[in-house]
């Protein structure tokens, strides 16, 4: 049989015929047992064609894109969870959307289970960390922006404090099912608060922070807000803006000690600068393999350990010699 007249046969979606005893036979179409394996056969049907099928990269923006539209059947996953995670920060316009519904966790859950399922669940975590809690994080940083003067303290605590009791844990029940090994969900979203409304009142917040610190009355709320956000680190070395982050931490914790040294008395710099910063840049990234150590272990041996693999080696080395001491030691 040659190659060209299998192409139309593979074209045609397959059936499956069942025999009963004195009944009709009954018929089956592929698209009612498995939906998937129509898209798979399509895929065979193009590669045989010679038509390459596209690879998937991982690239954060773009492919997070395809896969929030890559297929008209999971579109009304995607808007419902969007629409989810929009009400759950579009509280202060909406306080009545500001909790999940009886049953809406359920199929929310639902909803993440079918994208995990799909070609797009690969992405589900970059879509949600580069595009649904930037926008997401925009509604929040406007209701700041537009407070005034006088009621800027009290509407970024209260902001605070909603988000964290509320919109946090929600987020997490939510997209519970995905994972990633840089960043949990938790951290993506506090990432997100710290760039997406923090940063972004840089101008405004520092002379807030300091009027407050010489009054000492800083907000309990906005004190428990920095020291949660400075305690997620997304990369190492440490990012722009977490750098930004510890000066201002340090106007509101006395003393405080971050990457680039004490601080003490509210004041920006530091009273004791580190070398930290000067040879981050020399130690290994902190997430390169899953085997490999995230700090140098340093032994007394002359040997430096980089693997746990090394380390194993090690460790069974100097037991090895250690049994042949104790034996040449023995009469």
């Amino acid at each position: 049989m040659s190659g060209g007249s299998i192409l139309p046969r593979l074209k045609r979606i397959p059936s499956f015929t069942t025999s009963r005893r004195r009944e009709p036979p009954l018929s089956l179409g592929l698209r009612h047992v498995d939906p998937m394996l129509q898209f798979s056969l399509s895929r065979l049907v193009e590669g045989a064609k010679g038509e390459v099928p596209r690879q998937d990269t991982p690239s954060p923006a773009a492919e997070a894109r395809f896969a929030a539209g890559w297929d008209q059947k999971f579109r009304e996953e995607w808007e419902r969870l969007r629409r989810a995670v929009f009400d759950l920060f579009n509280w202060p316009n909406q306080p009545a959307h500001a909790q999940l519904s009886a049953g809406q966790l359920t199929a929310l859950h639902n909803d993440v289970h079918v994208l995990l399922r799909s070609q797009a669940g690969t992405f589900i975590f970059e879509y949600y960390q580069n595009t649904l809690l930037p926008d997401a994080s925009e509604i929040l940083f406007e209701h700041a922006l537009s407070s005034s003067p006088r009621h800027f303290p009290d509407t970024l605590a209260a902001i605070w404090t909603h988000f964290y009791c509320h919109t946090l844990p929600a987020l997490e029940a939510i997209f519970v099912s995905v994972k990633n090994h840089k960043l949990s969900i938790r951290q993506a979203s506090l990432v997100a608060f710290r760039d997406g409304v923090i940063m972004k009142l840089e101008s405004k917040l520092t002379p807030e922070l300091e009027d407050q610190y010489l009054k000492k009355k800083v907000s309990p709320a906005v004190r428990q807000m920095f020291l949660v956000l400075q305690h997620v680190s997304e990369s190492y070395p440490p990012s722009e803006e977490r750098i930004k982050l510890e000066r201002l931490v340090a106007r509101v914790v006395s003393p405080y000690m971050g990457f680039r040294g004490l601080y003490r008395d509210g004041h920006p710099d530091p009273v004791i600068k580190s070398r930290e910063m000067d040879v981050a840049h020399l130690r290994r990234p902190s997430v390169v393999d899953p085997r490999r150590l995230t700090r140098p272990l340093s032994l007394t041996s002359a040997r430096h350990v980089e693997t746990l693999n090394d380390l194993f080696a090690l460790s069974a080395d100097r037991v090895v010699n250690k049994y042949r001491t104790n034996s040449s030691r023995d009469p």
